[in-house]
């Protein structure tokens, strides 16, 4: 374990490289703040930070993740966190109506996102000429016109 010895609890056997790299980041930090007060009296002037201030900016995930691992079906959706093991259902959270949250369901009929949907329908209509009911999700984002969306909202 990386950073035991202060604290930090870190198992290697199923962590991302991002949450590796995080891990490492902290422990340095730890280890950089130890080593300071260590060499520093009280009577300095300088006084180090007391805690870690990370940059939230890269843990947003860009428009372009967000779109790839809905495309592939990679998202961070029901049935994708059922099947790695992370929710024991794949129903939708955020309309409670029992519903399988899938791609299809989130883009046409959750009750939630219904404002942002009736935006999306009507420029998937303008670029393709079809309505919510021709189209599959899978189809939209096969689609260049369709897809070209992502990048302008």
């Amino acid at each position: 374990m990386l950073g035991s010895s202060h604290g930090l609890k870190y198992e290697f056997s199923s962590m991302s490289l991002a949450h590796l790299k995080r891990g490492i980041t902290e422990w340095k930090w730890v280890e950089a703040c130890s080593w300071m007060e260590s060499r520093l009296c009280k009577h300095h002037a300088y006084r180090p930070r007391k805690r870690m201030r990370p940059d939230p900016t890269p843990a947003k995930a860009s428009k372009a993740v967000r779109y790839y691992q809905l495309r592939t079906g990679h998202a961070l959706i029901g049935p994708y966190l059922k099947k790695i093991g992370k929710r024991a259902s794949d129903s939708c959270w955020w309309c409670d109506r029992g519903a399988k949250q899938s791609r299809e369901h989130l883009f046409k009929s959750c009750k939630k996102w219904k404002s942002q949907q009736a935006i999306l329908w009507a420029e998937v209509r303008k670029k393709t000429k079809k309505r919510k009911g021709q189209v599959q999700i899978s189809e939209l984002f096969a689609e260049e016109s369709a897809a070209q969306l992502c990048w302008t909202s």
